[in-house]
């Protein structure tokens, strides 16, 4: 499911980006939403599985 793959995505650019950042704020928020994309990812799966 292509939607599975955009989240995950996000999550490794966001992830990508609070390693790379200098701002501590900055590099907390990207780390949060790698993790809420994450969950948005891991949703998404738990629903394609109960209906293959």
């Amino acid at each position: 499911m292509k939607a599975i793959l955009d989240e995950q995505e996000k999550v490794r650019d966001f992830e990508s980006h609070s390693k790379t950042v200098k701002d501590e704020e900055v590099r907390r928020v990207f780390k949060q939403l790698a993790e809420e994309h994450g969950h948005h990812a891991r949703q998404l799966h738990e629903l394609l599985e109960r209906f293959e």
